[in-house]
């Protein structure tokens, strides 16, 4: 409980950062993709896992877009009311809310959250005369996703770090909930939809 406190003041700093704290001209508008590494732990996780995701963003004028977020578990992550460890992925559509500071936002803190699937593949052992007999089984439950985290740009190239609380909401992994905590690299690039404001230089 301490963990998961700590974890939504943070979550509660970035959500505070005021929009107007930097004047500046208005950003342009461009995509954002990345690929990082993390783990996954808290919640109902006993223990954690590692994972690898990936994400692929739309900013307006770097305050505000949509992103696409997959995240995937190779290994297992232990859940208390799970006893076959299962590998669990996500997938997930979210808005996001950005503060860009810095010419040409170089740094940015934002916050994100939405909604999608969370997936679970396990393996089940089943009753028979082979020991150790089993199978393998896919669950994909709807669920959602919150979470904060920062970019850096030096050029259209940088880092993003970023912490996410993930939640399934369907019948049978209601109580499923567990952290993901990963970092990486990111690449980002003008939209052709809307055209370039170019800064004025005082």
């Amino acid at each position: 409980m301490p963990r998961a406190l700590l974890y939504g003041a943070l979550l509660a700093a970035f959500a505070a950062l005021p929009i107007t704290a930097h004047a500046q001209t208005p950003a342009s508008t461009r995509w954002i993709a990345s690929g990082f590494v993390g783990a996954d732990f808290g919640g109902l996780a006993d223990g954690s896992s590692f994972d690898l995701g990936g994400q692929l963003g739309f900013l307006y004028h770097g305050l505000a877009g949509v992103e696409f977020v997959g995240d995937f578990s190779p290994g297992s992550l232990l859940i208390n009311t799970v006893a076959d460890r299962p590998r669990v992925n996500a997938f997930m559509f979210n808005a996001i809310a950005a503060v860009p500071f810095g010419r040409d936002w170089h740094f940015q803190p934002y916050v994100a959250g939405g909604f999608g699937s969370i997936q679970l593949r396990s393996t089940v052992f089943t009753s028979s005369a082979v020991p150790g007999a089993q199978t393998y089984t896919t669950q994909s439950k709807t669920g959602g996703d919150v979470g904060a985290g920062v970019t850096a740009f030096l050029g259209n190239f940088g880092i993003r770090a970023d912490l996410r609380y993930y939640r399934a909401f369907s019948e049978g992994v209601s109580s499923l909930d567990f952290w993901r905590a990963s970092v990486g690299v990111a690449a980002r690039w003008q939209s052709p939809l809307f055209g370039y404001r170019p800064r004025a230089d005082n």
